[in-house]
């Protein structure tokens, strides 16, 4: 998971991409999109992620010319921070999808709107205490819609940037192995939708 700091860059690095999108479509005051656009599949990871490390890799088809189906998958570790128990790591995997619309633009190099549903879990059977052994579960579903702008180049290396508002329902429960009790804990919040994203597109 991303602290505050992580998600503020990646936030202003979406912005300005998003500043620099608004103002090629301001400039030319038609629609901007590339010539012979051919590609008809994007597959881009987020470099940002790796940091935990969690390989997420988006894979886009295109429906239309300005519609666009995306499947989101992923899997990696995360590191969380307890007072008593220090870093303790997390196996994670997460899927979901996506469906855009190129309001401006089309597959190839343009503004999209659409829609997230993301559904990630987190696990670990072997978290060692003071009081026995615990095995920790975590369940987070997100669903939002995002502004973003998509730019796949002739050659096809392509870049994509997403900023958005999700609506998170989370649910944690702990076990503790040896007597087999367990608590449960449920949230719901609000919370920020921020990809950028990189890869290639075909």
């Amino acid at each position: 998971m991303l602290s505050p700091n992580k998600y503020m860059l990646k936030a202003l690095v979406v912005s300005a991409i998003l500043f620099a999108a608004n103002s090629a479509f301001a400039g030319t005051g038609s629609v901007a999109t590339m010539d012979d656009p051919t590609h008809i599949m994007s597959v881009t990871f987020s470099p940002i992620h790796l940091v935990n490390p969690v390989v997420e890799i988006t894979a886009e088809f295109k429906a239309h010319e300005q519609w666009g189906l995306a499947l989101v998958g992923g899997a990696g570790q995360v590191t969380a921070k307890d007072d008593i128990l220090g870093d303790v790591d997390f196996s994670v995997w997460e899927v979901g999808g996506q469906l855009r619309y190129y309001v401006l633009g089309d597959f190839d190099h343009g503004m999209q709107i659409g829609g997230e549903i993301l559904y990630v879990n987190v696990s670990n059977d072997e978290i060692d205490t003071s009081e026995g052994r615990f095995s920790g579960t975590g369940e987070g579903l997100g669903v939002g819609p995002f502004l973003g702008y998509k730019l796949a180049t002739k050659v096809g290396f392509t870049v994509d940037a997403q900023l958005g508002i999700q609506r998170t329902f989370l649910q944690a429960e702990a076990e503790h192995t040896a007597s087999g009790t367990s608590a449960e804990e449920e949230d719901r919040d609000w919370g920020p939708i921020v990809n950028l994203n990189v890869g290639w597109s075909f």
